[in-house]
């Protein structure tokens, strides 16, 4: 006798009761798919965002809050490093290019950066998607995601305040590509643009082309910290060593120590702290997977119980007790299976959302994939539930 004729047609009979443990089991085992998904993610969203910041130098304070203000824009409160020191880390031994990063003032939700060319094009390796570079201290080059056009006219607010500089604008010039960061939502502006809108610098200076300031040698207003590129990998740590031992003196004649950080190394120190966060939560699931597997089980030798006056009818038309065994053991195997579909549906699905949402928060582009990783895990729920499913289908063979 075929046991798949009898498989399919106790499937049918109990089909809610099959895929409410599907479901169950395949809620489980996504949920660990979802979060191995999302956090290989989100490293290679946060890794590839901090590509072009090899170095950056500011005040001693948290790294942490360096980066993440300097690379992806979030709002710390750091203290300034005197404008001038510009030059001397441009005149540097082994530094490609050094841009300048000042923050505060926003349009809207979209923050104005003040910067220079070089971090624009990245020492001249990168141009404008539409229109132009800025040339002066008037003019903007927008990100990506900037809803704004060439040749608008903007004022800026002070912060998150409902003040704006009425008196000052910028006009938009130019257009970065897409980068899948928080810059694709940026206004970047010449650094002196908001020294100026500030008061900082005497009006006059917006006649001048964009970074002139910075090269006259005078004193200059704070920065929240400059961007470096260095030339080489034994740069990198020469200038990260011998600007971490300097300290400048600011406006007001005190003393600013420095500090050189390396982004690479804050975010594997982040990753590392996000990656113990993964684990937790990946334990949990694999608890619940087991929890969920368990109630399958339990759930299918119920089932033989209850179908024990058919399997007695069938021992009596002459079925063996291996046929009996193979029956409900491919029965429960069915709902192994689906669980199993299930799950590459909520793993991939649910990744998808979460990155979605954490991309509207951080303006990460978070690239998910299901992958090896993900597509193992699966195999290995699989693989237990097939040997699971033994448990009932040995229920079944011992039925007399």
């Amino acid at each position: 006798m075929n046991p798949l004729r009898l498989v399919f047609a106790e499937a049918r009979k109990g089909m809610w009761s099959l895929l409410a443990l599907a479901l169950l089991l395949g809620l489980s085992i996504g949920s660990g798919v979802c979060i191995t998904s999302v956090e290989k993610a989100v490293r290679a969203g946060a890794a590839r965002a901090g590509d072009d910041f090899d170095l950056i130098i500011g005040a001693q304070g948290s790294a942490t809050d360096l980066v993440l203000s300097g690379v992806y824009l979030r709002e710390n409160t750091l203290k300034l490093i005197p404008g001038e020191l510009l030059s001397g880390i441009r005149r540097s031994k082994g530094t490609a290019w050094a841009a300048p990063l000042a923050f505060g003032d926003r349009w809207g939700r979209y923050p104005v950066v003040g910067t220079s060319a070089d971090l624009v094009t990245l020492g001249g390796k990168r141009g404008v998607a539409e229109g132009r570079l800025f040339t002066r201290p008037g003019e903007a080059v927008v990100g990506a995601s900037v809803p704004s056009h060439i040749g608008e006219h903007i004022t800026p607010q002070h912060g998150h305040s409902r003040g704006g500089h009425e008196s000052h604008s910028f006009t938009v010039v130019g257009r970065l590509q897409a980068l899948g960061s928080a810059w694709d939502k940026a206004f970047l502006v010449p650094v002196e643009t908001l020294w100026i809108l500030h008061g900082l610098l005497p009006h006059e200076d917006m006649e001048k082309p964009a970074g002139a300031v910075l090269n006259e040698g005078r004193q200059l207003p704070g920065i929240a910290c400059v961007v470096v590129k260095p030339v080489g990998v034994a740069d990198a740590y020469r200038l990260r060593s011998f600007w971490s031992q300097k300290s400048v003196v600011d406006g007001a004649g005190r003393a600013v120590p420095l500090q050189g950080v390396f982004t690479g190394e804050v975010l594997t120190s982040l990753f590392s702290d996000l990656g113990g966060v993964r684990d937790l939560l990946f334990l949990m699931a694999i608890i619940s997977e087991g929890i969920a597997l368990a109630g399958v089980v339990l759930v299918s030798v119920t089932g033989v119980q209850a179908r024990r006056p058919l399997l007695m009818r069938l021992r009596v038309l002459g079925a063996g007790p291996g046929y009996l065994l193979l029956t409900v053991w491919c029965l429960t195997s069915l709902g192994v299976v689906l669980g199993c579909l299930f799950a590459l549906a909520f793993g991939w699905g649910g990744a998808l959302g979460c990155a979605r949402y954490l991309a509207g928060r951080t303006d990460i582009l978070i690239p998910v994939t299901i992958g090896r990783e993900e597509l193992l895990l699966i195999l290995v729920s699989f693989g237990a539930g097939l040997v699971a499913a033994i448990l009932p289908a040995l229920a079944a063979y011992r039925t007399k």
